[in-house]
Formats: C-alpha cells, sequence, structure tokens
C-alpha cells in the first residue's frame, strides 16, 4: 500500500506542490498513476479529495482512490504517516507528492525489498549518498508507539522515527538516484519545467 502525503504547506516552494502540473497532470495525479502502473494501490493523506477544482477534469482511472485527512494536522510528514498507519491498520510505502521523476520501476524495486523482508518496524532506504530517505520508505504499525513518543518529545520528523526504530536499511540502487529528486523550491520547479 502507497500511502501519498499531501497535506503539507509547501512553505519553500510558496504554493501547494501537489496541484503543481507537469504535462497536464498534476504532481499528485502524476504520482497516484505511478503507483497505479506499479500494481500498489494508492491512499492519499492531508486531503479530504482530489486537488483539481471539480470544473476541470483530471484522470479518470483516479476516482477511486481514497483520501484520508490528517488526523492531527500541522504535525508535517510523520502526522500523515501515523494518520495512514492508524486509517489503515497495515504497512504503508510512504511517498511525498513531488517526486516529479519517480517511476514505476523505483517503486516496484522497494515493495519487493519490503516484501522480501522487513524488521518489525518496516524497511528504511538511504540513496546513493547514503542519506536516509523517510518519504522513500516503508513504515508498520508496529512503530506507532516509538513514534509517538519520538512527537511528545519534541522529535516530530520522520528520520528520527527511521534512526530510532527496528527498520531493515537498504541502499537505493544507482539507476534508481534521480527518481527521489523532489521539487521543494520555485528553482527546482522552473528547471523541472525546462
Amino acid at each position: 500500500m502507497v500511502g501519498v502525503l499531501a497535506g503539507g504547506r509547501s512553505r519553500r516552494m510558496g504554493r501547494n506542490k501537489a496541484t503543481l502540473e507537469v504535462d497536464g497532470e498534476t504532481l499528485l495525479e502524476r504520482t497516484l498513476r505511478v503507483a497505479a502502473e506499479a500494481g500498489l494501490e494508492a491512499v492519499v493523506a492531508g486531503r479530504t479529495g482530489p486537488v483539481r477544482p471539480p470544473h476541470q477534469a483530471g484522470p479518470d482511472d483516479l476516482s477511486e482512490v481514497r483520501y484520508i485527512p490528517d488526523e492531527a494536522p500541522g504535525l508535517g510528514p510523520l502526522g500523515g504517516i501515523l494518520t495512514l498507519l492508524r486509517a489503515l491498520e497495515r504497512p504503508i510505502l510512504a511517498l511525498p507528492t513531488d517526486l516529479a521523476g519517480l517511476s514505476s520501476a523505483a517503486l516496484t524495486w522497494l515493495a519487493e525489498e519490503a516484501e522480501r523482508h522487513m524488521l518489525a518496524d518496516g524497511l528504511a532506504v538511504r540513496d546513493t549518498e547514503r542519506r536516509l530517505q523517510p518519504l522513500f520508505s516503508v513504515y508498520t504499525p508496529l512503530v506507532l508507539p516509538l513514534a509517538d513518543q519520538l512527537l511528545t518529545d519534541g522529535q516530530g520528523a520522520p528520520r528520527d522515527v527511521l534512526t530510532a526504530g527496528r527498520f531493515r536499511m537498504v541502499d537505493l540502487p544507482e539507476v534508481y538516484a534521480a527518481d527521489l529528486q523532489g521539487v521543494d523550491t520555485p528553482q527546482d520547479w522552473e528547471r523541472l519545467r525546462k
């Protein structure tokens, strides 16, 4: 199950990243399409429905997507992850909406790694520079007590959960390095559009 985190404020971008369009589809729609191409069911956290205005048609094949509002808005990506884990009661592959280069092959690789073996709390991905990628990792409901405690202690980042929890660490293959480049700033967006 893919959990797409779409409830952020996009402060650095200055506007909602989920609604940015590439080739006629929003970044959120693109993320959902790529998950479907990988054969993975997706659920969106932080929204109550699609990001397109009702008068503007979007892809028909995304009409069955489930949207779950954040149970505690303002907690950032970790809040979205916790919302999904509680609502779905199953492991989730956490994704942001801003990975414009994400491929179904990269998602398939991660899903297969998770199927092979996860530790109790999940599977954590390190990118090609060995940095943890908390929004391209898998979390299980068993991590909820730890994550709740970290939030109480003021450590509200998913990276804190990955470093404190019982996660199997895997290294991202070089072939997928570009898949994890996010669109965080207006400059990133301009580069992508060119």
